[in-house]
């Protein structure tokens, strides 16, 4: 019964831990590949970022994100060589949580060679391709977050808050059940 106890509050303090690092404050990579010589990549990094962090609960980091978004953009030409506007691939990704990775693997070397391995191990949450002339660019990518914000970051921060009313509940309930434990 002790042992169980154990695994049972360490299971608790695993999960604490996971959904207090993923939910409290989402951290979200931005990868952007694009023409050097447009500016537009530049152009949708920064919106998508500016965007993000207005939600108030997003970190755009790096390195070990929660949520990863990969866009993959050209301008766009007619046949006489005139831009017509861009076309683009997005993708968001949920990341497998590298964080657990130094409650379950001590060893450096190992967990740098694991994390590595495990860098694009996760789930295609949303794919769209896109086009449009260049003055819609900032438009369309406020309205990329605002549909990851509904799709993905709102369902999220109900699944905190239904643990997190779980956990206050099991606390709260009593856990003797007049056995004798050892």
């Amino acid at each position: 019964m002790v042992t169980h106890n154990r695994f049972l509050a360490f299971g608790t303090l695993l999960v604490l831990f996971y959904f207090s690092t993923t939910y409290a404050q989402m951290r979200v990579e931005i990868n952007v590949t694009w023409d050097e010589r447009s500016g537009n990549g530049a152009i949708v990094k920064s919106t998508l970022a500016r965007e993000l962090r207005a939600l108030g609960d997003i970190l755009v980091v790096e390195s070990d994100p929660s949520y990863r978004v990969k866009i993959v953009g050209l301008d766009t030409h007619n046949v006489s060589g005139r831009p017509t506007g861009y076309a683009m691939s997005y993708v968001a990704t949920s990341c497998f949580p590298t964080n657990l990775l130094t409650l379950c693997v001590p060893d450096t070397s190992w967990r740098s060679l694991m994390a590595g391995m495990l860098y694009d191990f996760g789930k295609i949450i949303q794919f769209q391709v896109l086009t449009g002339s260049e003055s819609d660019l900032q438009l369309v990518c406020t309205q990329l977050v605002a549909e990851l914000d509904v799709e993905v970051f709102q369902p999220s921060r109900g699944a905190e808050r239904r643990l997190l009313e779980a956990l206050e509940k099991a606390r709260s309930t009593p856990t003797n059940t007049g056995r004798n434990s050892r």
